[in-house]
C-alpha cells in the first residue's frame, strides 16, 4: 500500500501579517508598553525598548542554527538595551523578555521552584531568547507587525510563594491561583493565606481592573513584605494563559487555591 505524504502549507507573508494582526489583538491593552501611569506606579521599574522586523529577523536566523552573524546582531543587541540597563542601574543583575513572553523555558531554575533566573551579561539574554521556544513563537508573529518591543527591568528578589495569578472575567475576579503550583510552601499557612487573599484582591479591585480597559484578563501580583509593597507584576491575555490550581478555565469558582500538606485548598 502507497501513503501519500501532506506537505505542510506554509502561509504567505500577506497571510501571516494576518494571522499575527489577530494574535496582538489578544495583547492590545495588556502588554506592559500599554500599562497608564497609575499601574506604572504599582510595579517594579522597567523600559521598553522598539524592536524592528530587521532585527526580528536576525534572530530567528541565530535561533534557527545560523549564527554567521551573531557577533553583528549581538552588537545591536548591546546597542538597544544597554542604555536602559545603566538608566536603571540594573547592569549587573536583571531581566529581559519580549513584549508578549518571556524565555522563561530556558531561565528557569529548579532549585527555585522554576522561577527565572536573572541576566547577568547581555550575551546570556540574548542566547536565552533565541533559545526559548516561547520567544521563538512569539518572535515569527511580531516580525509581521510594524513594530515588536523588548522589556527590560531589573531583577527583583522575591520568594516564589509571593507569586499570584488572577484570573479577571467580565472586570470581576473569577479565581486567584498560586503561580508556582507544582511546589508546596510551608509560609503558606492559614494566617498568611487569609493575609495574601485580601492583598491579592485588594490590589487587582483597586488598581489593576479599574486601569486595564479590557473585560477579561489575567494579572500576576508579587506580595509585598517588609520590605517593600505589593506590586503588579504583569497582566497577560485571559486563555491564553495556563490555569494553574483550575486545570481549566471552566473550572474557575472565585476562590483562592493553594497547596498544602499535599492537597489543593480553597479561600
Amino acid at each position: 500500500m502507497k501513503y501519500k505524504i501532506t506537505l505542510p502549507v506554509i502561509p504567505t507573508d500577506k497571510e501571516m501579517e494576518v494571522i499575527a494582526s489577530k494574535w496582538w489583538e489578544n495583547h492590545i491593552g495588556i502588554n506592559i508598553a500599554d500599562w497608564n501611569d497609575k499601574l506604572r506606579e504599582y510595579t517594579f521599574g522597567y523600559r521598553v525598548i522598539p524592536i524592528d522586523s530587521d532585527f526580528i529577523n536576525e534572530l530567528l536566523k541565530i535561533a534557527d542554527g545560523d549564527r554567521s552573524n551573531i557577533n553583528t546582531t549581538f552588537q545591536k543587541f548591546v546597542h538597544l538595551v544597554s542604555p536602559a540597563l545603566k538608566e536603571m542601574d540594573c547592569e549587573e543583575s536583571f531581566f529581559l523578555k519580549l513584549i508578549t513572553r518571556s524565555p522563561k523555558d530556558i531561565m528557569a531554575n529548579d532549585e527555585d521552584h522554576g522561577k527565572p533566573s536573572p541576566s547577568f551579561l547581555l550575551s546570556d539574554a540574548m542566547n536565552s531568547i533565541v533559545s526559548s521556544m516561547r520567544c521563538f513563537e512569539d518572535l515569527v508573529l511580531l516580525r509581521h507587525l510594524p513594530q515588536a518591543s523588548i522589556v527590560v527591568r531589573p531583577f527583583i528578589k522575591f520568594r516564589a510563594s509571593e507569586e499570584w495569578r488572577v484570573y479577571i472575567k467580565d472586570k470581576k475576579i473569577v479565581g486567584i491561583s498560586q503561580y508556582y503550583y507544582h511546589s508546596e510552601f510551608p509560609e503558606l499557612d492559614k494566617k498568611e493565606m487569609d493575609f495574601i487573599n485580601q492583598e491579592v484582591r485588594d490590589i487587582v479591585n483597586d488598581i489593576v481592573i479599574p486601569n486595564i480597559p479590557l473585560n477579561d484578563f489575567i494579572a500576576d501580583i508579587i506580595v509585598g513584605n517588609e520590605n517593600r509593597p505589593t506590586v503588579v507584576l504583569e497582566t497577560n491575555p485571559y486563555g491564553l494563559s495556563d490555569p494553574c490550581l483550575f486545570g481549566g478555565y471552566e473550572f474557575f469558582n472565585g476562590k483562592t487555591r493553594w497547596v498544602m500538606n499535599g492537597k489543593i485548598c480553597e479561600l
